[in-house]
């Protein structure tokens, strides 16, 4: 598919990777040596209100590690979690050095999180798309003396496509509706208001997604959304929370989970930008009717549709 066929494309090869960060230049960068410890990744992520790290050996970048891994990796060495009373769990949290102690590397290699190729500053925005839409939400990006001057997010793309998505070739595309146009047409996995964080995050690892809608077990209407987001700033002495029901950790912890972004086929696509960006969240639920989730929208899948379009396709 040439840039010609791709009108969003066609606008992005005008920006360069450090365009997308000129709105939010304060962004400090963090990043975690491949030696230091868990220990060490959970405070730079509680102190600093973040969700990821890059790893770095030297001046290569071996990863990126988030707080849902970590979580899953500390879920991982326990055996049979969902049985665990809340004092286990906190003795895990409280003494359990053994993984406290481990390296971050170790992480990486538990949860299959490969090497990050970085971008250049002066590189085209088409490359951060094609990158974004492979999965990953974060990304170092280097000058020319190989210095990590910012990391860039897939909220930095959908920002920019968003702000220009209604104007000129762009505004045909952004009135599609979203039944019209190949997203949130992939199976989604589930948990009950009842279920234990520790069952959330367990559903988590074992399907290899980054969030679940949360559904009432009488109806099945969802009622919250749990990601990493929901593990922001989590110490490990404070693990004994996962015995909870997730609806009444996100109730202490998280109340603004308890209000899902959803999306119907009737909305456009600019709709699902526009509520993503401005609710601050990386993904909208495709609900029915009945409010019942039947699809997710994550921005990846946004960014898979943006490198993916072919207007004469369409």
């Amino acid at each position: 598919m040439s840039i010609g066929n791709n009108p969003i494309y066609k606008f992005l090869s005008e920006y360069q990777t450090k365009a997308l960060k000129a709105a939010h230049p304060e962004d400090k960068v963090h990043t975690i040596a491949a030696d230091k410890t868990v220990s060490d990744a959970m405070k730079i992520i509680s102190e600093n209100k973040i969700l990821s790290l890059p790893v770095v050996k030297g001046i290569q970048v071996i990863g990126i590690i988030d707080v849902l891994d970590i979580a899953s990796f500390v879920i991982s060495t326990l055996n049979e979690p969902e049985k665990l009373e809340k004092q286990q769990i906190k003795n895990v949290g409280v003494s359990g050095l053994a993984i406290a102690q481990l390296p971050v590397q170790k992480v990486l290699e538990r949860v299959g999180r490969g090497p990050v190729n970085p971008l250049h500053e002066n590189s085209s925005a088409i490359e951060a798309v094609k990158l974004f839409a492979s999965g990953i939400r974060r990304c170092p990006v280097y000058n020319d003396k190989y210095e990590i001057v910012t990391t860039l997010s897939q909220t930095d793309v959908i920002r920019l496509i968003k702000a220009y998505l209604p104007i000129g070739d762009l505004k045909p595309l952004a009135v599609k509706k979203i039944s019209d146009l190949p997203l949130g047409t992939y199976p989604i996995y589930q948990v009950l208001t009842t279920d234990s964080v520790l069952h959330t995050l367990k559903v988590i690892a074992d399907k290899d997604i980054s969030a679940v809608p949360l559904v009432d077990p009488a109806d099945g209407k969802i009622v919250a959304n749990f990601s990493a987001s929901d593990l922001k700033g989590l110490l490990l002495s404070e693990i004994s929370d996962f015995t909870d029901k997730t609806i009444d950790y996100l109730t202490h912890r998280y109340p603004k989970s308890l209000n899902p972004v959803i999306v119907t086929g009737e909305d456009t696509l600019e709709t699902v930008f526009t509520k993503i960006i401005e609710s601050r969240v990386h993904r909208a639920w495709v609900v029915d009717p009945n409010k019942k989730p039947i699809g997710c929208i994550s921005m990846t899948d946004l960014l898979k549709f943006v490198r993916d379009y072919d207007h004469e396709q369409q």
